[in-house]
């Protein structure tokens, strides 16, 4: 009787032990980027590029649907390859001497929760808040995620409007930037120890 209150007490365990989340914590690897896209009317489009400043994300790739993450990205990094444009950014879009950082923080992810498998390419929608200057909003990102190993290659991206954040739409003599932005990110993250 013993031995089988034993192996019983094992057997549980065994069956808890294996449904408790094996989250991996992810950090960025290097040239992990935002890169947006803007326009001021039919003929005048640029983009430019910005850093990633910080990933925080935990993820089960048995249970992707509870992943948690943040992305956090300095404004003052922003670069169209035009130093004029890019501080009129900076000073008078952006204020990023009060407002440093844009961040945008998970709170669910929808999709399909079977397990993220190696070399699989799986699409979702990644909902947050996302909070620039003293706005914060949600948004809805779609994403693809691809997991290679310990790594995680993600490219994801939505629009939205200057005028829904509070920003000043840029302008240069009589060529004003459109309301409506393209922000894309792209990166690769490896699990930490």
């Amino acid at each position: 009787m013993q031995t089988l209150k034993r192996w019983s007490l094992l057997a549980l365990l065994v069956i808890w032990t294996s449904s408790v989340a094996q989250a991996a914590t992810y950090a960025l690897d290097p040239g992990s980027s935002v890169t947006y896209a803007a326009s001021a009317g039919e003929g005048d489009r640029w983009s430019g590029r910005a850093p990633l400043e910080k990933l925080d994300l935990k993820l089960d790739p048995a249970k992707p649907l509870e992943a948690k993450f943040t992305v956090t990205l300095r404004p003052e990094r922003f670069d169209t390859g035009n130093g004029i444009r890019d501080a009129n950014a900076r000073n008078d879009v952006f204020r990023t001497g009060q407002y440093p950082e844009i961040i945008f923080r998970s709170s669910r992810i929808e999709g399909d929760a079977s397990p993220l498998l190696e070399g699989q390419a799986r699409r979702f929608k990644l909902v947050g808040k996302l909070t620039v200057t003293d706005v914060t909003r949600e948004v809805a990102l779609n994403a693809q995620v691809t997991r290679r190993g310990d790594k995680l290659e993600v490219q994801a991206g939505f629009g939205f409007t200057l005028s829904s954040y509070k920003l000043t739409r840029p302008q240069f003599l009589w060529i004003v930037v459109d309301d409506a932005l393209t922000l894309n990110m792209k990166f690769t993250a490896a699990t930490q120890p």
